[in-house]
């Protein structure tokens, strides 16, 4: 029996989200030499509203990848139902168009369903047995699984948050791997938590199939978390990468990720795969806590100095150089002109509070997560959705606070005995 403990919540969440109409390319994106990266996070919300008072949702998916999804969109219909509400809202109100012409036309110009049904098959199968539960056509779910994708044919690359740590294990310190989740205004509220409970595969070891721990939004397979089999997976927005309309989307690959008993084989899973969107990915497990940022065909490892023993992200390509044509323009000129294409005030928070591995433990990470160094851009802001530290012993735990760290009471989760 999983042991999950009673939380209190309290906090208003806020956020932003941009997204832009995906024709038949990828329109235009710009972010200006020096750019500031998920500035003004509080400012920009474009009429979406949140739910005062977050609450988490607990979901325990058994079965087939139908069943678990029927399970998922059964339990959750009426917070589904409200979510893709606002979702439809704010597709009308930006485009001035019916969402599900909206849908549609999105869909039929990319190949994201056929890179899931490539690369990650069962999940697919999950997304058609939510749509049958929440009693939604499977399109519609489908493209409401797609987030990032939207971001990526967008035109903003830099009004996006999140921000994430991954520290190596040393000595009686387990690795752990940390996120702060920031996302738009209208899904705030009924922050969800899946635990999965995956049938008996012949990857599993000593015969114990695999349990996930994935937090979401009501709906969606997974924003990030963490296995049984101590890997965790966090990721973040990197939209000045090569996005890819053949590619597999990010919630996809992240469930791909975590469908893995080792870092090594979540590694090369990343590796093995397009990308639909730029994103950062930082995978724990196996003692050690990879960094890497993904863009089209290109996988690149970041670590803040080779060998530190630990890393961290938030929005901005720092290794991989696989930019957008106009993001590359950027560099050049701010190269040229001696600054930098984008600056990130809460990356150099992260920068100037982890320098010494040796210290670097849960109770850091905590302080961290929930610290607002810069009063345009803290790591702890408006859009954090919910903050987690995973942290990968023998027993792995999930650390969960639903909502702003600094705010949220973190609840601790373990998996079955």
């Amino acid at each position: 029996m999983s042991r999950y403990r009673p939380i209190t919540a309290t906090g208003l969440c806020l956020c932003c989200f941009v997204v832009a109409l995906w024709i038949s390319h990828f329109t235009t994106s710009s972010v200006q030499a020096g750019e500031v990266v998920g500035a003004s996070h509080a400012a920009n919300l474009h009429g979406a509203t949140a739910t005062a008072e977050p609450t988490l949702h607990i979901v325990v998916l058994e079965g087939t990848a139908h069943e678990r999804g029927l399970t998922h969109g059964r339990e959750l219909r009426e917070e589904i139902g409200e979510v893709m509400g606002h979702w439809k809202t704010w597709i009308k109100q930006q485009f001035k168009q019916e969402p599900d012409e909206f849908i549609a036309t999105f869909l039929q110009n990319s190949h994201f369903l056929e890179a899931a049904q490539r690369w990650q098959p069962e999940m697919v199968e999950e997304v058609r047995g939510i749509a049958e539960g929440a009693e939604v056509d499977f399109e519609t779910m489908f493209a409401y699984q797609l987030i990032d994708e939207m971001w990526a044919m967008g035109g903003d690359l830099g009004n996006h948050h999140c921000s994430s740590i991954g520290v190596d294990r040393r000595g009686d310190q387990p690795t752990i791997v940390a996120q702060n989740l920031d996302l738009p205004a209208y899904m705030h509220g009924h922050q969800t938590l899946l635990h999965i409970k995956m049938p008996p595969q012949d990857e599993d070891q000593d015969g114990k199939p695999l349990e996930i721990l994935a937090f979401t939004i009501p709906g969606i397979i997974a924003a990030n978390g963490i296995n049984n089999y101590g890997v965790a997976v966090a990721c973040n927005t990197v939209l000045q990468l090569q996005p890819d309309p053949n590619g597999l989307p990010v919630d996809f690959v992240v469930r791909g990720m975590l469908n893995c008993r080792t870092r090594a084989d979540a590694v090369e899973f990343a590796r093995s795969v397009r990308h639909a969107a730029g994103q950062n990915y930082i995978i724990g497990g196996d003692g050690e806590a990879w960094s890497l940022e993904c863009s089209q065909d290109v996988v690149t490892r970041f670590e803040p100095t080779p060998g530190c023993g630990y890393t961290y992200h938030t929005n901005h390509p720092v290794a991989n150089e696989n930019y957008r044509d106009t993001y590359r323009a950027r560099v050049e000129a701010a190269k040229a002109g001696g600054g930098a294409a984008t600056v990130s005030h809460r990356f150099e928070s992260l920068e100037k509070r982890l320098t010494d591995p040796n210290k670097m433990n849960v109770e850091l990470v905590r302080e961290t997560l929930a610290s607002q160094d810069h009063p345009g851009d803290p790591i702890c802001n408006d859009s954090t959705y919910g903050s987690l530290i995973m942290v990968l012993g023998e027993e792995p735990y999930l650390l969960l606070a639903p909502g702003r760290p600094n705010e949220t009471e973190f609840q601790r989760f373990d998996f079955s005995d």
